[in-house]
């Protein structure tokens, strides 16, 4: 990157630099950027790291300048550079979501996970590693960066039909659809029933093998060692050992065998006192073709596992009524737990014979006072599992490999989960869940089918008494099909004959590549805290929560 030394400057005796350029004086510790992200301290010179990098070039009427009867009639010429002095507001609240390589993430957890991070006067930027999303325009696109800082003031939450709401700056420009054409407008200027973007994705071709044993080596656990002797003992046994005791001696102060005392003490003086003392890594190993952790019984798990409508079936029903349960007396042992209702025979069966099938293992099938079990205990399986799916209802999600699959396995994952813990009725599919992540992911999934769902939050009572039991309730979020023909595709109703008064009340309208969704309502409300917001290449523009915004385009030349 080409850059110039400034003249505006002036060097301290502390090794930092004074900045003239303007009001606000920074003082610039060495390689560190001044408020405006450009001038940089490099090495004791103030250099302007934009130089040669122009992101606006215009010729205007030199009237429009502030100059006096200055060559009257003639023309000036402006150059503008690009700079981030982390003031503006075009900024989304923290658990605004947005797509992250066929995941969904909120915007802090993706700015969390950067690995690489600067700090600046007034804010942060977080830098991604070959991170990927969508565009309002239905593209893929490199996420370039990630922004921070903390903002106080007024933030709006705009209610679309059929979408999740946005919370965002007053400023932060919206797609939308007015007069027949696409414009950027700002939140505080959106108007009841303009009409939102929602690009209409296309499903990919997806993995052909889930590799298992990339993701068990992930989640290696510790395991105690069986030692007789505490941290305590060992460092007593080396200070006795360097004060001249035999093992003899030693046995007696210890009150222990003193030929194990004297192997112990080799190897202590060998490797020290340290983690591996005490823990030893529950590693996998292979056995008979098939993987597991080292200290696991049984025959573990297939280390290739093909990416079909079965798996993704089982995984389906593992979403709805799944959990696995980790033994915390036993840290190698894990229980997973399909739970349905007694007269769910069919879907108790199915389970069994896709664990049998894709796994090789043997589930038991336990009659409990309200629901029938199909129980697994399997560490291997467990914790893959876990990985792919999460482990209990607050903290489920949609596996990835789901996402990015072709239409047939998206289509046996929703279906599995529909007859697993959905709500079908005469005039809508409905599914309700604790868990935000998978409510957002279960939306993304019907979006890649070519359906439009309704997205809605409803918070129940706090308290709920259940067969005499005082309940603990948490906010539910509800993933709807409400439309009348994507009731019927779903179902496998191809020959259905639509109501013309069902097609009059949809409240959405449709294109070749967006679907549209009204704004209903947008509220104001106060707020201190973290906004973020984000870069992302060639189109500069992302969707937070699935609908359309126009991204960040500090710190880089936009388009």
């Amino acid at each position: 990157m080409k850059s110039k030394s400034k003249m505006l400057a002036r060097k301290n005796s502390d090794k930092t630099i004074t900045c003239l350029a303007c009001a606000r004086y920074c003082r610039i510790p060495n390689e560190q950027a001044g408020f405006c992200g450009v001038k940089v301290n490099d090495g004791g010179r103030l250099k302007l790291s934009v130089y040669g990098r122009p992101c606006a070039v215009w010729i205007d009427p030199i009237e429009k300048k502030p100059l006096f009867h200055f060559l009257p009639g003639s023309k000036s010429y402006s150059i503008g550079t690009f700079g981030c002095d982390f003031l503006c507001e075009f900024c989304h609240a923290p658990d605004s979501a947005i797509i992250n390589d066929d995941s969904i993430k909120t915007l802090g957890e993706l700015f969390e996970e950067c690995e690489e991070k600067a700090t600046l006067a007034n804010g942060e930027v977080g830098f991604t590693q070959n991170r990927k999303t969508i565009t309002a325009f239905g593209c893929k696109k490199r996420i370039k960066k990630v922004f921070r800082h903390f903002y106080e003031g007024d933030m709006l939450t705009v209610h679309p039909r059929h979408a999740p709401s946005v919370t965002c700056t007053p400023e932060h420009s919206f797609f939308v659809y007015r007069d027949a054409d696409m414009k950027k407008i700002m939140a505080k200027d959106l108007k009841y029933n303009d009409f939102l973007f929602i690009p209409k994705f296309k499903p990919g071709n997806g993995d052909n093998q889930l590799d298992s044993r990339q993701i068990l080596e992930k989640n290696v656990s510790k395991i105690k060692k069986i030692r007789k002797p505490g941290e305590a003992k060992l460092r007593l046994l080396l200070k006795l050992k360097e004060e001249g005791k035999t093992s003899r001696e030693l046995g007696k102060i210890l009150k222990t065998h003193p030929s194990y005392l004297r192997r112990l003490s080799c190897e202590l003086k060998r490797k020290g006192i340290n983690e591996k003392t005490f823990y030893y890594d529950n590693v996998v190993v292979e056995e008979n073709g098939r993987i597991k952790f080292k200290m696991e019984k049984g025959n573990g798990i297939p280390e290739k596992i093909d990416v079909n409508e079965d798996l993704a079936e089982l995984l389906g029903y593992y979403c709805a009524e799944g959990n696995t349960r980790r033994y915390s007396t036993r840290p190698s042992s894990f229980n997973i737990v399909f739970s349905y209702g007694k007269h769910e025979t069919n879907l108790i069966k199915r389970t069994d014979k896709l664990l049998r099938k894709l796994f090789g293992v043997a589930p038991t099938i336990l009659l409990r006072r309200t629901t029938t079990t199909v129980e697994v205990n399997k560490s291997s399986l467990g914790v893959l599992l876990t990985a792919l799916c999460g482990h209990k209802a607050k903290e489920k999600k949609i596996p990835s490999l789901i996402a990015r699959s072709s239409d047939k396995v998206i289509a046996a994952f929703l279906k599995a989960f529909v007859a697993g813990d959905g709500c079908i009725l005469k005039d809508k599919i409905a599914i309700n869940t604790v868990s935000k992540k998978l409510a957002l992911g279960l939306y993304h999934l019907f979006l890649l089918s070519d359906y439009l769902p309704s997205f809605y939050e409803w918070m129940p009572p706090r308290k709920k008494i259940i067969e005499g039991r005082v309940v603990n309730q948490s906010t539910l979020y509800y993933v709807k099909l409400q439309a009348e023909k994507f009731r019927e595709r779903f179902l496998g109703n191809n020959g259905y004959k639509l109501r013309r008064k069902s097609e009059e009340n949809l409240r959405f309208k449709e294109t070749k590549d967006y679907w549209l969704v009204p704004v209903f309502k947008v509220e104001k409300k106060s707020y201190s805290g973290y906004v973020y917001n984000c870069e992302v290449e060639d189109e500069h523009s992302y969707l937070a929560n699935f609908v359309g915004v126009a991204n960040c385009q500090n710190w880089d030349i936009s388009q």
